[in-house]
């Protein structure tokens, strides 16, 4: 298969089964015998009737799947795309790229073997050797995991943000956070400090101050604080946060805030991957700008949900839909994308929204 191949990072893993079963260890020996492929549309993934030895996971775009009855089609990111890509070998169908894919290949034979190992081990324990690495290219050691980390599942569950990670991102979550007790009148961070962590409430009440540029709400239990600061590669918060009654606060470091959970809450697509997704109606898009800024230019079809209001109306949504997201930066995008994942609903962000989408006249 003729191909343009990317680079690969362990996260990708875990969106997917049965990978999302492999032990840190596993994880690490398989990216050795995995790759990324971007497909053009029209491009040949695989013949019905080769036997080719991988095992395939769609990341991105559309493949249509022909066999002798009509071709079906498979979305990234949606239920049927949760396995792998036409399963058996020799292969039962011809795969063709829709539209521009990005696929995940593992090596089937390295793959069944790692699986096999894991579910003798006990629940595959990692060595002291074993790394992940974030996307700072710094190294995170992978904690010793075994049954003791379920029994901490159940006696002591995280909140939904965390809990709807994959399950080597909430172990690794597990041995990395912090439970920070805030008293009442106290600042949790202020307006100017560097930005070094991530924080999520999980009891009390919190008030978020910006200075100067007015902008004020209450942090309730499953609220993020300043998640679009780290998500733009900023350094200081931009508010000041004060516990309003005794709170407690989960805070995560910045790179493994970055590894384990923006990549899983804000996956970002492109223009093209959202035309498809919005013309088969999975997917509907959200303008977080203001509504002059909506009236001048905008992408047919979007709906205008001005960022104060999303944080407000969020609980309204439908947590069923999958919602892409468009404003004037990636920091509303990432504060609207965990707002909405605060309440269960999926979504989306496009790269560079302003240059590719939102300048088109409706």
């Amino acid at each position: 298969m003729a191909a343009t191949k990317f680079a690969i990072d362990q996260t990708q893993f875990t969106a997917f089964s049965p990978l999302d079963r492999l032990a840190p260890r596993s994880v690490i020996e398989l990216l050795n015998h995995s790759r990324i492929d971007r497909l053009p549309p029209g491009r040949r993934l695989f013949t019905r009737g080769e036997s080719d030895g991988e095992t395939i996971f769609l990341l991105s775009g559309q493949l249509a799947l022909l066999a002798d009855g009509p071709a079906a089609t498979i979305r990234a990111q949606t239920e049927e795309a949760h396995g792998p890509i036409g399963e058996g070998q020799p292969r039962l169908h011809t795969a063709i790229a829709h539209t521009a894919a990005t696929v995940l290949c593992v090596d089937s034979a390295v793959l069944r073997r790692l699986l096999a190992g894991d579910e003798q081990s006990s629940r595959g324990i990692a060595s002291a050797n074993d790394i992940a690495t974030d996307t700072d290219d710094r190294t995170i050691a992978p904690p010793i995991t075994g049954p003791e980390d379920d029994a901490a599942e159940q006696a002591d569950p995280l909140p939904p943000l965390f809990e709807r990670l994959p399950p080597m991102h909430r172990r690794l979550l597990r041995h990395r956070m912090e439970r920070i007790e805030v008293a009442g009148g106290t600042e949790l961070v202020r307006q100017g400090d560097k930005c070094l962590h991530f924080d999520l409430v999980e009891h009390g009440v919190l008030q978020l101050r910006r200075r100067g540029r007015g902008g004020e709400r209450r942090l309730v239990s499953g609220d993020a604080v300043g998640p679009e600061v780290l998500l733009a590669g900023g350094t200081r918060h931009d508010a000041t946060v004060t516990a309003l009654e005794d709170c407690i606060v989960l805070r995560v470091p910045r790179q493994e805030f970055l590894a384990l959970i923006a990549r899983h809450y804000c996956r970002r697509i492109t223009p093209a991957d959202l035309s498809a997704l919005t013309a088969s109606g999975e997917v509907t898009l959200l303008d977080l700008r203001s509504p002059a800024a909506y009236r001048r230019s905008h992408m047919p079809g979007s709906i205008n949900f001005p960022l104060p209001l999303l944080l407000t109306a969020a609980p309204t949504l439908d947590a069923g839909r999958r919602y892409a997201l468009a404003g004037d930066s990636i920091r509303h995008c990432a504060a609207a994308a965990f707002r909405l994942a605060q309440h269960g609903a999926r979504t989306l962000m496009l790269y560079d929204p302003i240059k590719t989408i939102l300048h088109q006249r409706p």
